[in-house]
């Protein structure tokens, strides 16, 4: 009887340990869960302050260094016309017309890389076109299919500029790395996410290689808003190339408010 009590005592103290590791367990994921939560949050509000700075910085280099590089250029010509052609002026005014302009140039540039003025002014879908023109693939003989949902427009900033962000930097690795003949671009609006697809039938990066810095930069900004980038071969496809998807969840409260359909991916 003392053996059999004795065994009982074991197995219930036994049980009482099991219970007490699960319950440690589990409050040790809530609290992990809840840290990951605070991280993405974190770094979610880093992501949108870092592009509130650059539509500052964008939107000053417009006004105040646009408007100077336009006066130094009136003011260079206004001077040779004065001094006149024969002193040679004419040709140091036409060098220094083009270096303004050159600057100008370099200026517009610059804009854009920190915040691309279709996206404020027009919406997503007209600036994702844009930026596929800048590319000039056409030049390159390269063809693009490009399948946009037009429900994209109503997407939140920090979702728009990163599905903008995201399609120059595949775009660009594509066309630098993998020498495709055609490039397929598509943005779907789904129930709960918004997915975008680039794929290409080039040679597509070296398998288990490096990410250099754009891809790693865009793996961290999509991080922030719980959104994964996967790159490999282009399913059901047989032959080179390589297709990126880039998946990003969607606020419950967009997906409330719009009732979006899910919509069928069009694109290769």
């Amino acid at each position: 009887y003392l053996g059999q009590l004795s065994r009982e005592q074991a197995l219930q103290a036994l049980a009482e340990e099991r219970a007490g590791l699960a319950r440690r367990v589990a409050e040790r994921t809530e609290a992990l869960g809840q840290k990951t939560m605070e991280i993405q949050r974190l770094a979610g509000k880093l992501a949108r302050q870092h592009e509130d700075h650059c539509r500052v910085i964008a939107r000053e280099l417009h006004d105040e260094f646009g408007q100077l590089i336009t006066a130094i250029g009136i003011n260079t010509r206004l001077v040779a016309n004065r001094i006149g052609a024969g002193t040679g002026a004419a040709g140091l005014s036409a060098e220094t017309q083009g270096l303004i302009d050159r600057l100008h140039g370099a200026m517009r540039a610059l804009i854009g890389r920190l915040r691309p003025a279709a996206l404020d002014t027009f919406g997503l879908k007209v600036a994702i076109e844009h930026c596929i023109d800048l590319f000039k693939l056409g030049q390159s003989g390269i063809e693009c299919r490009l399948t946009l949902d037009p429900a994209i427009d109503r997407l939140p900033d920090n979702y728009a500029i990163t599905i903008y962000r995201a399609i120059q930097e595949l775009v660009n690795n594509a066309v630098r790395h993998g020498r495709p003949r055609r490039i397929a671009v598509s943005v779907r609006l789904l129930t709960a996410e918004v997915v975008l697809n680039v794929t290409d039938d080039g040679r597509g990066m070296e398998a288990g290689g490096p990410r250099g810095y754009g891809l790693t930069g865009l793996s961290e900004r999509l991080t922030a808003l719980n959104g994964a980038l996967e790159i490999g071969p282009p399913a059901g496809r047989a032959g080179p190339g390589q297709a990126a998807i880039v998946r990003l969840p969607l606020p419950a409260d967009y997906t409330r408010q719009t009732g979006h359909e899910e919509a069928k991916d069009t694109a290769g």
